[in-house]
């Protein structure tokens, strides 16, 4: 997920009053998933350099110790990536007089060498940009499509396959949608948002905590695996590699060079569509009989990225509105789980007591848990009546209301119960 805001940011004691805009984007990617959120960043002089107290975090959670974030406040602008190198290069496309959409992509793409087991240029993306000058939302729905060969029963017989090998592979959206933003507000040439991260493909980079947890829990299939093992299997150990290892991975980085010169053709239509074709046709497990995928250079030639202008904006109050992607994306849930807790009290204060702070968090769970439910009606808007979801939803928020009125009298008598005990 990708999330932009530009211009001068200072903090706040109530955000959620009034008097400001917020742009949301939920981004789901099948294979592969992308989390880069542009917010705030400290001027530093090395985009490299990484000092001790920096958090080196991801969104996804191994088997590793939990690290606590970093509290800093910023006035001007801020990237924040789940590896804080990959802000650091963000940070210093910024200060070369890159908009936020570059910083969005080059933080991207280092994003995909760093946290490989998150996500990378194999999978698709939303991506959510607001232009505050223009006043114009763009949404970017890149994500996979389905290879045409694909049919309704091909994973019946093996439901392995929809998860394992080339068969369950889509087309890749990654780079198209980082393409079509690009167009829509890039300033930074194109070249110049892959330098970075070809940098480090060639030059080599240390393993972090959590790509090492990654890697070794995922260790017995990745061995199984040619271009993954020739990748991420230390030749000294047979082993994958290690926290502090230094990796390289020459190969993409040559892809990303390629991409970097030639555009968006080049994988689409052109010198590297058939060596991608033939990967994913030929990426079969040899546990699993018949697991190549089914892919065509012409899947690649049509596919194309849905961009949607002011497309869906979700108004909270007279002054807040949301801007957020359509399905497939859980964007659509986000207005109305706020809806929702807005008819209560949105935040939460240091004076409450215990027994509201309960009941504050009980409010919260149970309407993420109901929202959450929804997400399987979310089908390809392609496919989906958005007027009858959009009622649905509403009838969904007001019963939903109602139900929890009363179970917060149940709450509240079992939280008297036990400060009586």
């Amino acid at each position: 997920m990708v999330s932009l805001e530009e211009g001068n940011l200072k903090t706040k004691k109530t955000l959620t009053k009034k008097k400001f805009l917020i742009a949301i984007s939920v981004v789901t990617l099948s294979l592969i998933i992308c989390l880069v959120t542009i917010i705030v960043v400290e001027t530093r002089k090395n985009p490299l350099k990484i000092e001790s107290d920096e958090c080196d975090t991801a969104h996804e959670v191994y088997n590793s110790s939990i690290q606590a974030s970093v509290l800093a406040k910023y006035e001007k602008f801020a990237v924040a990536a789940d590896n804080a190198l990959c802000s650091s290069v963000g940070r210093n496309l910024f200060e070369t007089n890159g908009s936020a959409v570059d910083v969005a992509i080059a933080t991207a793409l280092c994003n995909s060498v760093m946290n490989a087991q998150s996500m990378g240029i194999g999978g698709g993306h939303f991506m959510n940009i607001y232009l505050k000058d223009k006043n114009m939302n763009y949404i970017i729905d890149a994500r996979e499509s389905a290879p045409l060969n694909s049919y309704e029963t091909m994973f019946v017989n093996n439901p392995q396959k929809a998860t394992l090998g080339g068969l369950a592979s889509g087309i890749p959206g990654e780079i198209r949608g980082y393409w079509e933003a690009h167009k829509i507000g890039g300033n930074l040439p194109w070249k110049d948002l892959f330098a970075p991260t070809i940098e480090l493909c060639l030059n080599g980079f240390n393993i972090s905590k959590v790509l090492a947890s990654a890697l070794k829990q995922k260790e017995s299939l990745i061995l199984k695996n040619d271009g993954l093992r020739s990748v991420f299997i230390n030749p000294k150990t047979n082993q994958v590699y290690k926290e502090n290892d230094t990796i390289k991975m020459v190969n993409l980085g040559k892809t990303f060079k390629i991409l970097s010169e030639e555009g968006v053709d080049a994988f689409y239509n052109g010198i590297l569509t058939g060596f991608i074709v033939s990967e994913i046709n030929e990426n079969g497990l040899f546990y699993l009989i018949n697991s190549g995928g089914n892919v065509t250079l012409e899947d690649f030639k049509e596919y194309q990225a849905r961009v949607h202008k002011n497309r869906f904006e979700v108004p909270l109050d007279e002054n807040l509105r949301i801007y957020t992607p359509p399905p497939p994306s859980s964007g659509i849930l986000v207005p109305f789980i706020i809806r929702l807790m807005k008819r209560f009290d949105l935040s939460i204060e240091s004076s409450m007591s215990q027994e509201q702070k309960i009941l504050f968090y009980h409010r919260l769970t149970e309407v993420f848990k109901h929202a959450y439910a929804k997400r399987t009606f979310l089908a390809d808007e392609k496919y989906l009546n958005i007027t009858n979801l959009l009622n649905s939803l509403v009838i969904w928020l007001g019963a939903c209301f109602a139900l929890f009125v009363v179970l917060d009298l149940a709450l509240l008598k079992s939280c008297r119960a036990l400060t009586e005990l």
